[in-house]
């Protein structure tokens, strides 16, 4: 029973990840053509914003998938700390740049 179960919800993930690149399609079609009205009562923005948190969301599952599991990912937006001498950190700071590169 748990594996025709199993092997039902992996068939409708992929039902739903093609009917997902269907509307994406869909919306890029409309939107090459100025006629997004006629499909979504959602505003530019709107949409613009709904469509920027799925290819974040694809492009992070993507990178979990690809992964090494052996050795943990690091955060794109993770801040690198570098230690510099006193003298060019002082350089650094009158020069505008700061010892915190990212």
């Amino acid at each position: 029973m748990f594996q025709n179960k199993h092997s039902l919800q992996m068939r409708n993930t992929e039902i739903q990840l093609a009917e997902m690149f269907d509307v994406l399609d869909e919306l890029h079609t409309a939107a090459s053509e100025n006629q997004l009205s006629t499909l979504t009562s959602l505003n530019r923005r709107e949409l613009v914003a709904w469509l920027r948190d799925l290819v974040y969301t694809a492009e992070e599952t993507i990178a979990e998938i690809e992964q090494d599991n052996a050795q943990p990912r690091k955060s794109w937006h993770e801040p690198i700390l570098r230690l510099v001498e006193k003298g060019e950190a002082d350089a650094r700071r009158s020069g505008g740049a700061y010892a915190i590169n990212e």
